[in-house]
């Protein structure tokens, strides 16, 4: 089984890193901080100068360690999802840790939508105090829905942000990618997990639209 999930890792990775995405190694994850630091600097000084420019000259010394510092202790306080959506206030101003793809995109937004760091890590050992780690997690795309189907735990944010991503995909003439985003699950407390994660991310009625047997109604993205 060991065996095979090695070669499964490996064609995650070989797609991805052939698709833009970066490769990286668990030693750079700071256990401590959640964060991979190099990649949070790294984009923050890239799709924000001006702003990193500010941070440095309150924090002149140890810039970076203040920053990924500040930026862990945010996170603790309103989670990961809260600061992909909304921008994370500093006493020297604001930072945002990611660009969406602008609907109606101009040379400055594409730019910084640009500067998104994508990487994935074979391993991640997540844990200061154990050697248990995080694998690689999969998706299947069709032409004109996505589903995507999982019975692992611990998944909810990830499918749910992917889900949100997706549902507001458009292509180079501003057409919706996928008419319908359907998520599958096979484990009840998963379910109700990714239906209060999936609607976090879109509050607008109609959008989002559980289906089981009492709701049968369908939306642009489903769970």
């Amino acid at each position: 089984m060991k065996h095979k999930e090695i070669i499964f890792e490996t064609e995650i990775v070989q797609y991805l890193t052939s698709h833009d995405w970066l490769e990286g190694q668990s030693a750079s994850y700071d256990k401590a901080l959640a964060l991979y630091p190099e990649d949070v600097v790294n984009f923050i000084k890239n799709a924000q100068p001006e702003a990193y420019e500010k941070y440095a000259k309150r924090y002149v010394t140890d810039t970076d360690k203040h920053l990924v510092n500040e930026v862990a202790k945010n996170l603790n306080k309103q989670g990961a999802l809260f600061y992909l959506r909304n921008e994370m206030n500093f006493i020297c101003g604001k930072l945002r840790l990611c660009q969406f793809q602008p609907d109606l995109p101009t040379p400055a937004l594409l730019e910084k939508y640009n500067q998104n760091i994508l990487r994935v890590v074979r391993q991640v050992y997540y844990s200061e105090k154990n050697q248990n780690s995080i694998d690689p997690v999969h998706f299947a795309v069709s032409a004109d829905e996505v589903y995507m189907a999982t019975s692992l735990a611990g998944k909810s944010n990830s499918i749910a942000w992917l889900s949100h991503q997706l549902s507001s995909l458009h292509d180079e003439q501003q057409q919706q990618v996928f008419d319908t985003v359907i998520v599958l699950t096979d484990r009840t407390v998963l379910d109700s997990q990714l239906q209060e994660t999936i609607t976090q991310f879109e509050h607008k009625s109609g959008v989002v639209v559980t289906i089981n047997n009492k709701e049968g109604e369908g939306s642009n993205l489903q769970s």
